[in-house]
């Protein structure tokens, strides 16, 4: 893989809500990953224009990033309760 291609975008969850989606950027930039949310504005919609935000890293670190999103008491969950 070249290094442009470790600094594409990659979806690496698709948060319910902006804040779940702005608890989960806090969690993955707590670990040292950049991350972005995209869509967050229309996320709320759900009649003519429906969507999700996406919650983004770069290619290099979407391993690294969904190991941090997958994590008992993640930020989630944060009591670890399920």
């Amino acid at each position: 893989m070249s290094s442009s291609d470790q600094a594409e975008p990659v979806i690496v969850a698709m948060p319910a809500s902006e804040v779940e989606a702005a608890i989960l950027k806090a969690a993955l930039e707590a670990e040292g990953i950049p991350s972005w949310v995209l869509g967050a504005l229309t996320s709320g919609f759900r009649a003519e224009a429906p969507g999700r935000a996406k919650l983004v890293v770069r290619a290099a670190d979407a391993a690294r990033a969904r190991a941090v999103l997958e994590q008992p008491g993640d930020a989630e969950h944060p009591d670890g309760d399920d």
